[in-house]
């Protein structure tokens, strides 16, 4: 039988993403944003920035992370799943 890693399996940049995009993309049904365009405009950003972002092209920097929390009234839980600390 061969040998299988099982547990502690860390996940991709990509799954982390992912994970990051969903708690935000949540946040914003919450809050009633229904676009990037429109969280661009209430970040004070451009629209192509957030879309880089999102994309997983740019990094989001510390300060747009707090701002996106902030704006988006996300709890502990969210920002856990954000920073894949948790499930």
């Amino acid at each position: 039988m061969p040998r299988s890693k099982i547990g502690n399996i860390s996940p991709t940049p990509a799954q982390r993403r992912k994970a990051f995009n969903r708690v935000v993309e949540h946040a914003m049904v919450d809050q009633g944003i229904r676009s990037q365009s429109q969280l661009a405009t209430l970040m004070g950003m451009d629209r192509a920035a957030v879309c880089r972002r999102f994309n997983g092209v740019v990094d989001w920097q510390y300060t747009e992370i707090c701002r996106l929390i902030s704006l988006l009234k996300i709890d502990a839980e969210g920002v856990a799943k954000m920073m894949g600390v948790a499930a």
